[in-house]
């Protein structure tokens, strides 16, 4: 079940992260800093991405190097692939040269991709997970039943929240468990330590969590007001119901 990146745009339930209509104005040049944001699912990571595009410096973290939606870019992107990311980076840099991007550890295992990933440097990193790890699960399972792994804001989903046994729960924590082991066993690796940020603290305090990305990553706020309400996505029902 997590064997493809979680934010892949053949749902349309994320295609509208991946539209034009929220690239940044044509950047010319490589980006002068990467950001990974490397996470663990349904630990709000949309919502940071879409926190972080409003800002318009910290770029717009999103699965890009997930097959199926390099596939899909590559249908607006000419000549975008894993060997040629110049449209890529030319449409999703924010103006100040960054660009950031969602790691999904097992895009680990294909071996393009990683290659891609290692040469994206100087590359500062922030993990995203959630303390609350029932709450963890269960939208893991919601999201997994239901196909809806991001929620357009604006946009009404008519799908009843499914039933969950207990052991659907505690195989859905193994499996969360499985991601975090990797995913911090690729941190380790890292030559600094990554900023970690929990959901619960993205929920109650949004613009405190952006700006501490921002001074994290030596971005400057200067002038900035900064974002406390995401523009794009909407949180799903268990987020609702915290």
């Amino acid at each position: 079940m997590l064997g493809r990146g979680r934010g892949s745009s053949d749902s349309p339930a994320h295609s509208f992260l991946y539209g034009e209509g929220l690239d940044f104005p044509l950047y010319e040049g490589r980006p002068r800093l990467f950001v990974c944001l490397h996470f663990v699912p349904r630990s709000g990571s949309n919502l940071l991405a879409d926190l972080m595009r409003q800002t318009e410096r910290l770029g717009f973290p999103l699965e890009y190097f997930s097959p199926a939606n390099l596939r899909d870019l590559a249908s607006r992107l000419p000549q975008l692939s894993l060997s040629h990311l110049d449209s890529l980076f030319q449409r999703r840099t924010s103006p100040n040269g960054v660009f950031s991007y969602k790691w999904n550890s097992n895009f680990q295992a294909l071996e393009a991709e990683s290659r891609v990933a290692r040469a994206l440097t100087p590359r500062t990193n922030v993990f995203i997970d959630r303390r609350d790890l029932d709450a963890q699960a269960r939208s893991f399972l919601v999201a997994s039943k239901t196909g809806i792994w991001a929620r357009q804001k604006g946009v009404r989903h008519s799908v009843e929240e499914p039933d969950l046994s207990p052991e659907d729960m505690e195989h859905a924590k193994e499996q969360l468990s499985e991601v975090r082991a990797k995913t911090l066993a690729i941190l380790c690796e890292e030559r600094d330590p990554p900023l970690t940020v929990y959901a619960e603290d993205l929920f109650e305090e949004p613009a405190s969590t952006v700006k501490s990305v921002m001074e994290y990553c030596g971005v400057s706020i200067d002038g900035l007001s900064l974002p406390a309400t995401a523009s794009q996505t909407a949180p799903s029902a268990t987020h609702k119901a915290k």
